[in-house]
Parts: structure tokens; C-alpha cells; sequence
């Protein structure tokens, strides 16, 4: 049998390697082997499996179990099985894990086009300077830039290739940091690579075109991230027709203009096709246009018409929202003469989802802020109301330190709770 089937790891961070030993006796009379431990969740690693465990022996059975991209309370599960005829024995391995960081699991996801880059700020407020070492796991089209800083630590920068495939890409990163209690975070991407330079109707609508009359449309192109480009050629339109580039009506060098123009061919019916648009940069793009071709004399619906929608808004003389009043700063709390302590106490009142709370401490009202507990203050199990107390004993007398508090949920999300409190240490007496 084993010992212990249903485990529990200390509290940790996610990409920690979680290492636990299971611990089998052989309560029969016969030698028993263990021939096989499955695991439901990848990564796992498991040692190598003892030898014939004697009747009243014990063996041991280790499991490296790997955490990263998980957040939250998490239960990994396993399957024991032996060779002494019973049923396969099935083991849990619970804990909580929680992130350093900022967002709880950052994601880098956006639409952009060849060479252009997207950001994604990081913070960590348990290291004195946050730093993004590497980024591994990366497709080959993305290139990464972590030395770019906002106020509040670095920002991760990937840049698109220019011959990134279009389309749809998604996955996860793997960015290493300085920071030694979670020095790996998982960062799932999501991009859309689209073509930069794309037209505002997709097929441009030639409309209704009279055989024999002459018509002409015009559809703009422009450049979805406002950079400058040039029409070098446009390439397959049918006998009759000409598509040329022009100027748009709002001149900028992120737009121009595809004038179609010709003739209306004799045979009526559906038209449609393709024209390909040389830049002088960058890819070609195909644009099709679509339209009907009609006899000289069918009446035509006047596409001018237009349908004025009904205004939502509010009514005359309605008063706005008003906004929410934030909560008063509680005036500087000052200790006790002598005693080398900020005591921190505060009550709870919803707690479902919670499974905890963090403190983070300033020398300044303005931060920087960092965690103070190591240890995340749990969740009381005796009957509501809760009150709560901390005592952070790393103080100087004859100083003030100010603090603000957060709770964390069971799903490993954290919440700022309070504003920011002044504990003032009075100087020894």
C-alpha cells in the first residue's frame, strides 16, 4: 500500500520543480514489484523505479513533478501500478502556486504586420531591479528585445520578421529573469501577421456597370501600421479595364488610392477577379474586385441612398455617471515608544475565492514597492468575520514605511485591497 496517496506540496512558485517521494509498503507475502507510475500532466519526471519490495518492506517512489504555466491551487494525479494482482493504486500530489510577476501570467498577443513589434510591460516587485535575461522557445520569424524599460520594470519587445508567414501564430514563450524564486515564467503568444499595406473593401465593389458606358471605382490601400509606401505596378486586369495607382483624396504616404476604369464589356452578367499589387517594398498583395455587368437600359438602384440610423444617446439634459469616490488615505499610524515593529491588521469580508493575501512595503509613498511576507498570509478557517494581523519586524526606530495589501485568489490572480498605510517607528525612548 502506499503511505500517504494523497500529498501536499508547500506553497510555490510556478516552474518550480515540485520533488516528492511516495512511500510503498508490501503488507502481503509475497515480493511485489512496482512495473509501472503514470502520471496525467506533462512534465513529469519519475526516478527509477524500485527492485521486488520484500513482504514488510518499504520502497520509495520519486516524483519530479513540472510546474511552469500553472497557477492556483493545482492537483497533479498518478497511477500506481504493481504486479501483486490488486488494483492500480491512484495518488494526487496538491499545493498552490503563485507567480512573481506582473501581470500573474503575461501574454503576448496582438495583430501586427512584417517588421513591425509588439511590447508587453513585466513587473516583479520582489527583486530590487527586474531584469529579462532570455527568451527561448521562440518561433524563428520573432525577435526579442528585453532591455527596453518603462517605470515599472522592463518591457518585452518582439519584432516580426519581414518574411514572416501571414496568418494566425500561437504558443508559448519561455522568459528567463533575475528573479531567483520564479527565474522562468511560461508567456503564451497569440499573433496575427497580416499584410501591412491592405485595401479598405475586400473585394472592392465595382457595382452595377452598364455595357458600353464607361465607369470607374476607387478603393484606397493603406498601410495598417502608417508607414510610407509606393504602388510600383498593378498587374492582371481584364481587357478593358485599368487599374492605376493615384493619389488619395486626403494625401499621406500611408495611403493611396487603385483607380478602376474602362469600359462596360458587351456580355452582362456576374464579373470578378484579381489584380496584383506590386510595392516598391515589401510583398505583393492580391486585391479582387467584384461587380455585374447590366444591359444599357436596366434601370439601376441609386447607390447613393442612404439610411440614417437612430440616435442612442442620452436624452436631453440627463446627468452623467457620476464617479466613484475613492476611499480616504487613513492618516500615519505611529507605534509604540521603543517597539520595532509595523503592525499591520485589517478585516475581511468576502472570501470565497481568496486564498490568501500579500504585503508589499515602500521607503517612500510613491514606492517602489516590494513584498514583504515570504509566506503568503492564509485564509482563516474559524467562522466569518476574519481579522488579520501581520507584524513586519525588519524596521528601523525613527522611520516611516509605508504599505498597502492585496489578496490572492485560489486561481493564483492577485488584487490590490487597500491604499497605501504609513507606520511610522518612533526613535527608542
Amino acid at each position: 500500500m502506499v503511505e500517504e496517496p494523497g500529498a501536499r506540496f508547500p506553497e510555490s512558485y510556478a516552474g518550480a520543480e515540485i520533488v516528492h517521494v511516495f512511500k510503498v509498503r508490501n503488507d502481503g507475502a509475497a515480493p511485489v514489484r512496482v512495473v509501472e507510475f503514470l502520471p496525467n500532466t506533462a512534465p513529469t519526471l519519475v526516478d527509477p523505479l524500485p527492485g521486488p519490495i520484500p513482504p514488510g518492506g518499504r520502497a520509495e517512489v520519486t516524483v519530479r513533478q513540472g510546474t511552469l504555466g500553472r497557477l492556483g491551487l493545482v492537483n497533479y494525479r498518478y497511477l500506481l501500478k504493481t504486479d501483486d494482482g490488486l488494483p492500480d493504486r491512484r495518488l494526487s500530489l496538491g499545493g498552490f502556486l503563485q507567480s512573481a510577476y506582473e501581470p500573474d501570467q503575461p501574454i503576448l498577443q496582438g495583430d501586427v504586420g512584417p517588421g513591425g513589434t509588439l511590447e508587453l510591460p513585466i513587473a516583479c516587485r520582489e527583486v530590487e531591479r527586474f531584469e529579462i535575461l532570455e527568451v527561448t522557445d521562440a518561433p524563428a520569424f520573432l525577435r526579442f528585445d528585453g532591455s527596453a524599460r518603462n517605470a515599472d520594470g522592463p518591457v518585452l519587445r518582439a519584432t516580426v520578421a519581414e518574411d514572416a508567414p501571414l496568418g494566425l501564430h500561437n504558443g508559448t514563450l519561455v522568459v528567463r529573469t533575475n528573479v531567483a524564486a520564479q527565474p522562468l515564467v511560461a508567456v503564451p503568444f497569440r499573433l496575427v501577421v497580416f499584410a501591412d499595406v491592405a485595401p479598405e473593401d475586400l473585394p472592392v465593389d465595382l457595382g452595377a456597370i452598364r455595357a458600353g458606358a464607361p465607369f470607374e471605382k476607387r478603393t484606397r490601400l493603406r498601410s495598417r501600421s502608417r508607414q510610407a509606401f509606393e504602388v510600383a505596378a498593378v498587374e492582371g486586369a481584364p481587357d478593358g479595364i485599368t487599374v492605376e495607382p493615384a493619389a488619395c483624396p486626403e494625401p499621406a504616404d500611408s495611403c493611396r488610392a487603385l483607380v478602376f476604369k474602362g469600359t462596360g464589356p458587351a456580355a452582362t452578367g456576374p464579373m470578378s477577379g484579381a489584380v496584383r499589387v506590386k510595392l516598391a517594398r515589401g510583398r505583393d498583395l492580391w486585391v479582387p474586385y467584384s461587380g455585374v455587368v447590366v444591359r444599357a437600359d436596366a434601370p439601376v438602384a441609386d447607390p447613393a441612398r442612404t439610411v440614417t440610423a437612430p440616435n442612442f444617446g442620452s436624452p436631453p439634459g440627463a446627468l452623467p455617471f457620476p464617479k466613484p469616490t475613492p476611499p480616504p488615505v487613513p492618516p500615519p499610524v505611529t507605534g509604540k515608544p521603543g517597539e520595532k515593529v509595523a503592525r499591520l491588521t485589517w478585516n475581511a469580508g468576502q472570501e470565497e475565492q481568496a486564498y490568501g493575501y500579500l504585503i508589499y512595503r515602500a521607503d517612500k509613498p510613491e514606492g517602489p514597492f516590494r513584498r514583504v511576507n515570504a509566506r503568503i498570509v492564509p485564509v482563516s478557517d474559524a467562522p466569518p468575520p476574519h481579522k488579520y494581523t501581520y507584524e513586519d519586524k525588519d524596521v528601523e526606530a525613527g522611520r516611516s514605511y509605508y504599505y498597502y495589501l492585496e489578496s490572492i485568489s485560489k486561481g493564483g490572480v492577485k488584487d490590490r485591497l487597500s491604499g497605501v498605510v504609513t507606520k511610522v517607528i518612533p526613535p527608542a525612548p
